[in-house]
């Protein structure tokens, strides 16, 4: 069974992605796959090339071992960047 953690983002969105991905890397559980993490980006209004990158990475992290990344409450300005760079077809974003 996989387990749900859901973690508010920071405006800057970057900062968040890099420090949940280091948290997870550190994990003791991190190589066991059991993670859904739920990221609610409510607070980020326009997520940078950098907060794209590390959002990416974390991603990337997250399905290495098992997991997935869900990226919930996505404004309508934030996810106009996600479908211009493409990534709604490779990030699970889901929108109020």
């Amino acid at each position: 069974m996989q387990s749900q953690l859901i973690i508010p983002a920071f405006p800057d969105l970057e900062a968040s992605a890099r420090l949940i991905a280091r948290a997870f890397t550190h994990e003791e559980h991190a190589g066991q796959g059991r993670h859904a993490l739920v990221l609610d980006l409510g607070e980020v209004k326009v997520p940078t090339a950098g907060g794209l990158g590390q959002l990416v990475s974390l991603h990337n992290l997250l399905r290495a071992s098992g997991g997935r990344l869900l990226l919930c409450n996505v404004g309508q300005r934030a996810f106009e960047v996600f479908e211009l760079t493409r990534l709604t077809g490779l990030l699970d974003i889901r929108r109020p």
